[in-house]
């Protein structure tokens, strides 16, 4: 994520992984948070990562609007706002449990508030009642590992190619050839490319391309001086430029602009 606006206030943003019984449905927990008196609403981007998220909103000196979230799966960018004080607190979905957690196709899963029992009703009636009565991150930790717990999704009932699949992505931080991703899994590219499109939302292609620019920018987060030649070919970008067309594409900033923009957020740790 990243902001337009410079002075006037401060974003916290921190990750934590969850108990290791559960690491199969959920690839992190986190908080999102601003730090900044007043009643104006903060235009903010949201980037893509490669993960569903669901996420409650604690309002600041508002119980209405308290609100329970889901955020879809996209390849690009998209604008939205931020009241001042408002806390964030969610899980990201291990992708290759997306399936078996949501009950549904994953790319029908939209960006939006979740009300009623019509869309993802079951997350809704078991987290929004507990997560409105949330006092601390700590304790919507808590919530959401008893909510993953419940669900009684063993990790023998997730597909294991695309689990091993989705792990080789993120081991090689998305630089890795789908022919050979194929190869090492023990499928053919045809056959895992639609097991994958199924279970996670995103073809084995697309989601490589949106982890490994998730581990780029927070290479720009956390390193400084970075040397951007070395970088795009650890990244396994084919240049310096590959890196920056990709950053553009993907969120409509070069990197050193990106990395201008996070400068307005206090990271706690990250995964990648």
């Amino acid at each position: 994520m990243s902001n337009n606006q410079s002075t006037e206030f401060r974003f916290r943003y921190r990750e934590v992984s969850p108990p290791a019984d559960i690491s199969h449905l959920a690839f992190c927990f986190f908080e999102f948070s601003i730090d900044r008196r007043g009643t104006e609403p903060i235009p903010y981007e949201v980037v893509p990562d490669g993960f569903i998220s669901i996420l409650f909103r604690r309002a600041a000196g508002s119980e209405e609007r308290a609100l329970l979230l889901a955020r879809g799966l996209s390849l690009e960018s998209f604008a939205t706002t931020v009241m001042p004080g408002d806390v964030h607190w969610g899980f990201r979905i291990s992708p290759a449990s997306n399936r078996r957690i949501l009950r549904c196709d994953p790319k029908s899963v939209p960006t939006r508030p979740l009300h009623g029992p019509h869309l993802l009703g079951h997350v809704t009636s078991a987290l929004s009642p507990k997560l409105k009565s949330a006092k601390s991150y700590e304790h919507a930790c808590d919530m959401f590992t008893w909510f993953l717990r419940n669900l009684e999704v063993p990790p023998g009932s997730i597909d294991g190619t695309i689990s091993a699949a989705v792990e080789a992505i993120m081991k090689s931080r998305g630089d890795i050839r789908i022919t050979d991703l194929a190869l090492d899994v023990g499928v053919n590219k045809r056959l895992l490319e639609r097991r994958f499109r199924r279970e996670v939302g995103l073809t084995a292609k697309q989601y490589a391309r949106v982890f490994r620019f998730r581990s780029t920018a927070i290479s720009l987060i956390e390193e400084d001086n970075l040397n951007w030649a070395n970088r795009a070919a650890e990244m396994g970008f084919a240049d310096q430029s590959h890196l920056i067309k990709e950053f553009v594409t993907l969120t409509g900033r070069t990197p050193k602009r990106f990395s201008a923009n996070a400068e307005n957020t206090d990271y706690g740790k990250l995964l990648s």
